[in-house]
């Protein structure tokens, strides 16, 4: 039950911070909920109906009970603000088809109304609903919509413009037909009172405090909390609602109406399995819904989040270099990938980068000092991840607990590993017009970025919701990357017509950088190696230099169809996957189809060819005795030498001057 401790206590430790206080999601006060309200009736302090009007999607905070809280559809009435099928005893008069819980809710709203600890307003809305006219009092004012039999519609068949209630309400299937039940509109209310400026009943503290006074009040079954260690009430029905308003699903099982559990194992009641008092799964809960709101990856019924227990600023572990660093350290990052790839800025005779690991190692230090002023090792880190397999029950998939520090230094030690420069398409407007570019960003890239590109970018939720889960220990507990999920990036990036050409740049970045990132994290000394973001021209390993050879190959067929005005694919393209398979025997075809290239960039740029032949020439003279001839096939090295070498390539103008020290002539050609 640790994490239940830990929520417990950071909801205690943020409850009243104020760098929270201005956020529009909010932790909820004790026995209170969130419900989206659809319409809004303003009565005096009388009880006197004034006006009434539907609102837009609007969650609000209403007070409620255990059960309330808790419900589907049970005869659990909210306190002040609830369903019209709760609140108005004329909902029956109106052939409403639901049921009517209004004795119960009325029952309620009296006790708290007559209670020492009761408000004004409180007293306003018993008055109002005890008339039993509210229904009534919507249709006139245009809000409830009824047939020509006086009876409440379910949908809306004419021509006229759709009210906006049926804009707003959820369409259900009853009988092969959608239907919109308008005894599911929310009510809430505004009591106005001469010299109050707030009549906002959601709104007002002391209707929070009033509810939770009383609630205190009626307390009875206590016993010991597991949690607390103290002698508080027992909650029966825990909180759900947890990842969306519509979540009806839950942390805790609850007994039936029998007051027993589903499954009784070794216990009698459900007290014997665990006790857990309602101010601490109130506190636990709510703490969770406002996490995951506010800084929680929440993606088809799968969610993570990590927080600091004190309410402590961190960084985001399923995130990208670029969406968690600070802005400075962005435009910093944009400067150096510019000059990396910035072809004016890159001598074509020596071309030397200088050390941009380094640099980003350096700035990424920057950073996580940063975050290190604030979170030590007396800090508490928690990371946790529910999933759920059907509507009613969350299961938590994983959770770790870390010191500061701890926590500070794996995030560092990934983005480190596996930063490489990606392709983002980056979305701006101009004009009125949205457009987008190309931008690339030397960064690690997100554990969804991973997963999209394992998918090959297809509807397959269930593949990547389970690779996500995969990659979390990857980065929390700093372990390594599963070797099947780097063979089927490496597959993916290999097989490049069968992307778009954005999806596979995307690919092909994410695919160095797990490789890469696997060996400079591996355990096994020997098999550690340090690869450079940069283009590396001493590496003489075989299939980095059969990786640069393909990169040339390309660079040359695609400018040769650029001067002739055609738009296809280049065969180094078109035989990558072959080419990995069998470099040796795949390379005789490319070179052989290079040939009517290289004499129409002769004709054309013969100083540009000179220079990409002489290049050639330079790695050709790296490959080791037999390495060249070697059948096998090639590793993932092969595509960080060919995105290298690629990528300087790519920013090389033909319209340069060249070195003095080299001379031009048609027979250098």
């Amino acid at each position: 039950m640790s994490w239940i401790q830990r929520l417990y206590e950071t909801y205690e430790a943020c409850l009243n911070d104020k760098k929270f206080s201005a956020e529009k999601n909010k932790l909820l006060p004790l026995s209170h909920a969130f419900q989206q309200a659809h319409i809004e009736i303003i009565i005096n302090g009388d009880g006197e109906f004034l006006s009434a009007s539907v609102i837009s999607k609007e969650e609000i905070i209403l007070p409620a009970t255990e059960a309330s809280a808790g419900r589907t559809t049970n005869d659990a009435p909210h306190a002040l603000a609830d369903k019209i099928q709760y609140c108005a005893k004329d909902y029956p008069d109106f052939a409403g088809k639901k049921k009517s819980y209004f004795n119960s809710y009325l029952k309620q709203l009296e006790e708290w109304s007559s209670s020492k600890v009761s408000t004004i307003k409180v007293k306003a809305v018993c008055a109002y609903v005890k008339k039993g006219c509210l229904v009534s009092d919507l249709i006139n004012s245009g809000v409830l919509h009824v047939n020509k039999d006086n009876q409440l519609i379910t949908e809306w068949n004419s021509n006229e413009t759709v009210p906006l209630l049926f804009k707003y309400l959820i369409k259900k299937k009853e009988s092969g037909k959608n239907i919109q039940e308008q005894a599911d509109a929310l009510v809430r209310w505004r009591v106005q009172i001469p010299g109050d400026e707030n009549d906002a009943t959601w709104l007002d503290p002391s209707i929070y405090k009033s509810w939770i006074e009383y609630c205190f009040s009626q307390e009875t079954n206590k016993s010991l909390c597991q949690v607390s260690g103290k002698t508080e009430t027992i909650a029966k029905v825990h909180p759900r609602r947890l990842r969306n308003p519509s979540d009806g699903a839950k942390l805790i099982s609850t007994p039936t109406n029998e007051g027993l559990l589903t499954y009784q194992g070794r216990f009698r009641s459900f007290e014997q399995a665990c006790q857990v008092s309602f101010v601490v799964t109130q506190k636990a809960h709510s703490a969770l819904r406002w996490l995951i709101a506010r800084q929680g990856y929440n993606r088809d019924r799968q969610v993570f989040v990590a927080w600091s227990v004190a309410g402590k600023e961190l960084p985001n572990p399923l995130s990208n270099t670029y969406e968690i660093f600070s802005k400075e350290f962005l435009e910093d990052n944009a400067a150096d990938i510019q000059s990396l790839l910035n072809g004016n800025k890159i001598n074509l005779v020596s071309s030397q980068y200088g050390d941009v690991g380094q640099t980003f190692a350096l700035k990424l230090n920057k950073q996580i000092a940063g975050y290190s002023a604030q979170l030590t090792s007396l800090d508490n880190i928690v990371v946790m991840g529910l999933d759920s397999a059907s509507e009613g029950r969350i299961a938590i998939t994983y959770y770790r607990e870390l010191t500061g520090s701890e926590f500070l230094e794996r995030i560092k030690k990934w983005h480190l590993s596996f930063a490489w420069p990606l392709r983002f398409d980056e979305k701006y407007e101009e004009k009125g017009k949205k457009k987008a570019k190309v931008v690339w960003r030397i960064c690690a890239p997100s554990p969804k970025d991973i997963a999209e590109a394992v998918c090959g970018y297809g509807p397959n939720e269930k593949l990547r919701k389970s690779i996500i889960e995969r990659l979390l220990p990857c980065i929390v507990d700093a372990r390594l990357i599963p070797q099947d999920l780097i063979k089927m990036l490496l597959n993916s990036a290999n097989n490049r017509i069968a992307l778009e050409n954005w999806q596979w740049e995307k690919t092909l970045g994410i695919a160095c950088a797990l490789y890469k990132g696997y060996y400079v994290q591996h355990s096994n000394f020997n098999e550690r190696r340090n690869y450079e973001m940069a283009l590396e021209k001493t590496r003489d390993t075989r299939d980095y230099l059969y990786g640069r050879l393909l990169a040339f190959a390309e660079k040359i067929e695609d400018y040769a169809l650029f001067l002739a005005d055609e738009s296809r694919d280049t065969t180094a393209a078109k035989l990558m996957r072959r080419f990995s398979d069998r470099p040796y025997t795949t390379w005789k075809i490319i070179e052989t189809s290079l040939m009517s290239y290289k004499s129409r960039i002769r004709n054309k740029s013969p100083g540009y060819l000179m220079i990409l032949l002489n290049e050639m020439d330079d790695v050709f003279s790296l490959f080791k005795p037999g390495d060249f001839e070697n059948k096998e096939r090639l590793s993932g090295e092969f595509l960080l030498g060919y995105h290298c070498q690629r990528q300087e390539l790519k920013f090389k103008k033909p319209e340069v001057s060249l070195d003095k020290e080299i001379e031009l002539t048609t027979e250098n050609l």
